[in-house]
């Protein structure tokens, strides 16, 4: 069983790091290349660097990866829902 303490302090740290998420979710989207094989190109690199990252994780590493992957897709659905589908922050 986990310890309570260690729960609050987690989820404490992800609360704590939402703004700065959103705000690098939101300029990551903003960034444009004007060469769409680039911006393919980019992507794909990011993604492999991603891959490559994932194998040296330990479990709570992970498991703090995947709090932050759920944070970054609940604020992608927000920005994408009309105002009476967005949920409260």
């Amino acid at each position: 069983m986990n310890d309570p303490k260690s729960e609050v302090k987690l989820q404490f740290a992800i609360d704590a790091a939402r703004p700065a998420l959103q705000a690098a979710a939101d300029a990551a989207h903003e960034l444009k290349s004007t060469d769409p094989d680039r911006a393919r190109f980019e992507r794909d690199m990011e993604v492999a660097m991603l891959v490559n990252r994932l194998g040296f994780l330990c479990g709570p590493n992970l498991r703090v990866l995947n709090d932050v992957a759920d944070l970054l897709i609940e604020h992608e659905d927000d920005e994408h829902a009309t105002p009476s589908e967005q949920r409260p922050s």
